[in-house]
C-alpha cells in the first residue's frame, strides 16, 4: 500500500488524501477540494472562522463606540465653548 502523498493546501501537513468520488478529503484539517480543478469544495475549519468572526464584530463594535464618545465629547465641548462666549 505505497499511496503517494501530498501537501495540503489548507493545513500544509503532508498527508493521503481519503478519495471519494469527485472529492478529495485532508484527514488531518478535513478540508474537501474537487479532485477536477483543486477548489476548494468544503471548508470544514469553522471553529477558527468563528472566532475570528466574533473578533471582528467585537472590533467593529469598539470602533463604532469610539467614534459616537468622540463626537459627543466635541459636541459637548463645542456647546460649553458657545455659552461661555470664548467661541
Amino acid at each position: 500500500m505505497n499511496e503517494q502523498k501530498s501537501v495540503c493546501p489548507q493545513c500544509h501537513q503532508q498527508v493521503v488524501f481519503v478519495q471519494s468520488a469527485f472529492i478529495s478529503t485532508c484527514p488531518a484539517c478535513g478540508a474537501s477540494f474537487s479532485r477536477a480543478d483543486g477548489r476548494v469544495v468544503k471548508d470544514d475549519s469553522g471553529a477558527a472562522d468563528t472566532m475570528m468572526s466574533i473578533a471582528r464584530a467585537i472590533l467593529w463594535v469598539v470602533v463604532a463606540a469610539v467614534a459616537i464618545v468622540g463626537v459627543a465629547a466635541a459636541v459637548i465641548f463645542v456647546g460649553c465653548a458657545m455659552s461661555l462666549g470664548r467661541f
